[in-house]
């Protein structure tokens, strides 16, 4: 987690855990995993790649929700990707696109 390449390649695989388990529609393994993805994100340094697998686990689980019709839900995992990473353009976008649900 203290290398640059190690926690990219740690986070990567923690989102692509996050997103495939919700593309399975395992919603319990959707939040075991993006409690795991959560808690590698204490440790390492916001920067590019950590904001991409960051996009990548909250889009996940949110896009998972709204199919669901679980709209708040699906609001609030895009709030809190937002909360580790408040510049990212595509979150933002989904952010205002969710309050209209």
């Amino acid at each position: 987690r203290k290398q640059d390449r190690f926690a990219d390649l740690l986070l990567r695989e923690l989102a692509w855990k996050v997103r495939d388990a919700y593309e399975a529609d395992e919603r319990y393994a959707g939040e075991n995993a993006l409690t795991e993805f959560r808690s590698a994100l204490v440790d390492i340094p916001i920067g590019e790649q950590r904001s991409l697998w960051t996009l990548t686990a909250f889009i996940a689980a949110s896009n998972y929700h709204f199919r669901l019709e679980e709209y708040q839900l699906a609001r609030d995992y895009v709030a809190e990707g937002l909360r580790y990473n408040p510049t990212d353009p595509y979150l933002t976008h989904r952010r205002d696109l969710l309050g209209r649900y």
